[in-house]
């Protein structure tokens, strides 16, 4: 599947057998995660803030945050917690909807705010996908 057409909301439910809280959430992480094993974190804030990002540019209802966890659980990403803060371990955030994410919301993420003065900060945002 292309950025894309990850971006292409799911049919009604009556044309698709697919359509169901859990592939709804498949068609989220494969357009905008990769699984990794070097022990990488995403905030949960980062995450669910991309993923309603996401619904709003598909048309989607999101799910509740819970199911979203239950998925990257089943992907083998796992929730920690560091200082008080709420992650998933194992997980990048890629694809073409994370630029966008960025810019158009300015999200700062853990980078910070990407900054034509400080020419490395900005391109560890614009590469960080």
């Amino acid at each position: 599947m292309t950025d894309q057409e990850a971006l292409l909301p799911d049919p009604p439910a009556e044309e698709s057998p697919r359509h169901t809280p859990m592939a709804h959430l498949d068609r989220f992480l494969r357009a905008t995660t990769t699984v990794t094993t070097d022990g990488a974190l995403v905030s949960l804030d980062e995450l669910e803030g991309l993923y309603m990002y996401w619904c709003s540019r598909t048309g989607q209802d999101p799910s509740a945050t819970e199911d979203l966890v239950d998925a990257l659980e089943q992907q083998g990403v796992e929730p920690v917690t560091h200082d008080g803060v709420d992650y998933v371990e194992g997980l990048v955030l890629t694809g073409v909807l994370v630029t966008g994410f960025i810019v158009e919301c300015k999200f700062t993420g853990s980078w910070g705010v990407p900054s034509a003065h400080e020419p490395a900060t900005a391109l560890d945002a614009g590469t960080a996908s």
